[in-house]
């Protein structure tokens, strides 16, 4: 049975799925701002989204017609991006922008 880190607490794979169908719903009914504000600030087709986390705002923007490249520094959250957030628009790499810049000017969305 696949495990996974989640905010620093090891989840199957079904408690994770769980999870992430609940949050789902809820934001449905109950919109973050943070993320429509995000949202409203995305231009142009290509986004390279650091600290993607679980991927959540990935596949938002990918469903947006977006192509995201998504990059965070733990490799915990890169797996549990691409097991439940992936996408054809998506790619995910395990990456310290810090430490590995990118030399192309990008759209960064950044996530507090």
């Amino acid at each position: 049975m696949d495990s996974y880190y989640y905010n620093g607490i090891k989840y199957s794979h079904e408690e994770l799925e769980k999870i992430f169908k609940e949050n789902y719903k809820r934001d449905k009914k109950n919109p973050d701002e943070r993320v429509e504000e995000t949202l409203k600030l995305v231009k142009g087709e290509k986004i390279l989204d650091v600290g993607c986390a679980a991927g959540g705002m990935s596949k938002e923007l990918a469903k947006l017609g977006c192509t995201v490249h998504a990059i965070d520094v733990l490799d915990e959250s890169i797996k549990v991006a691409k097991e439940f957030h992936s996408s054809p628009k998506i790619t995910y790499e395990v990456r310290d922008i810090l430490k590995q810049p990118f030399l192309k000017k990008v759209l960064i969305v950044l996530h507090f």
